[in-house]
């Protein structure tokens, strides 16, 4: 379990996403069946399993075999999706429930040594990004969170 993506499920009360990334070129069925054993274990409604290789047609089959969630406000969502990091970053992203939209204040780096380094910072998507006093964002990147 790498991670967790918590949502609001309607009048299921809350719900959880489990998250296994796996950054090696060998993958496989076994690692698709671990994410499902942990997501029954944890009781969570979702898996996601994000790749660095392409998914075989084995790894493909068990996530279908998943079936989907039980009990979704948010419509028929598969219970486990398999992606790559050359999807993802194609924009492909998984099919998911509404999140809640996050809103970070930037403010100045106090320990920065180097003045001239630039930070990159990546909205998520649908957030406003509100500059601090100080602190300077390019307008062409504001356009891209709102």
């Amino acid at each position: 379990m790498d991670g967790n993506i918590l949502f609001k499920n309607g009048p299921y009360g809350d719900g959880r996403i489990i998250i296994s990334v796996k950054g090696g070129e060998n993958v496989g069925v076994q690692m698709v069946r671990d994410l499902r054993g942990v997501i029954e274990r944890e009781e969570a409604e979702m898996g996601i399993f994000v790749c660095l290789a392409e998914p075989t047609a084995a790894m493909l089959k068990e996530a279908r075999d998943s079936g989907y969630v039980a009990k979704s406000a948010h419509g028929r969502l598969p219970r486990i999706q398999i992606l790559t990091v050359e999807n993802m970053l194609a924009g492909h992203m998984p099919k998911m429930p509404p999140l809640p939209v996050p809103e970070r204040k930037l403010t100045p780096s106090l320990k920065r040594k180097d003045k001239d380094q630039l930070e990159l910072l990546l909205p998520f998507a649908g957030e406003k990004i509100v500059p601090a006093k100080g602190v300077i964002v390019d307008p062409r990147f504001v356009g891209l969170a709102g």
